[in-house]
């Protein structure tokens, strides 16, 4: 049976860097590792934390800043941003990417200076029928 991840530091070695209870995985895929790995080149980032399992909702925002860093990062200046919330929302453990998408404030269709953000929840394939993928596409 193939090995089918979609966390690019599970399948090469990666830069590990621990900040407190916040632990970030940086993976560069070259040309020859994306094609060995079937993925697009380029950087995947990865943070772990056990603030959500510990109940530990002093880490929430420093959490929420570490992924919002990353993001920055890895968006460089642009003028538009889609949001995705992937994930089933009645199943707890699953539910991360609609939780945050319910928080999201859309500024597209508002006459608003700065990035405009844009988003979409599309729900799991097991409920709509629909991979993610092909929505998002």
């Amino acid at each position: 049976m193939a090995l089918r991840t979609d966390m690019a530091m599970e399948l090469c070695k990666g830069v590990r860097v621990k900040r407190g209870k916040i632990e970030r995985t940086d993976v560069e895929l070259d040309e020859a590792l994306a094609a060995r790995y079937k993925k697009a080149a380029g950087k995947y980032v990865t943070l772990e934390s056990d603030a959500v399992v510990s109940g530990d909702r002093d880490m929430y925002r420093r959490l929420a800043r570490a992924i919002g860093e990353a993001m920055k990062e890895m968006s460089g200046e642009v003028s538009n941003v889609l949001v995705v919330g992937l994930g089933n929302p009645k199943l707890t453990a699953d539910s991360l990417g609609s939780r945050v998408f319910d928080r999201l404030v859309v500024t597209r269709f508002h006459d608003y200076e700065g990035t405009q953000i844009s988003g979409i929840c599309p729900n799991v394939l097991g409920v709509t029928g629909i991979e993610s993928f092909d929505v998002i596409k």
